[in-house]
């Protein structure tokens, strides 16, 4: 999940700041998932969301990024 966190973060032109202002989970555990941290499933959700991507795809389960109708992707698109 760290590679796929930070990937899209990046790709999007984001900060850990504008992520957390888009899912309310903490900088220190945003960070800790991006370096191997896995969390539990409520923030996976909520980061899937937030970057318009499937759970499964962001944990590496699928190579179908599908979406979850989140606002960070379209808001910086």
């Amino acid at each position: 999940m760290k590679f796929r966190l930070k990937e899209l973060r990046k790709k999007l032109d984001l900060t850990i700041v504008d992520v957390y202002r888009a899912t309310g989970i903490s900088q220190t555990s945003l960070a800790h998932y991006e370096k191997g941290g896995m969390p539990s499933l409520p923030p996976i959700e909520k980061i899937a969301k937030a970057y318009n991507v499937s759970p499964a795809w962001l944990v590496g389960w699928s190579d179908d990024m599908g979406n979850s109708n989140g606002d960070l992707l379209s808001r910086n698109q």
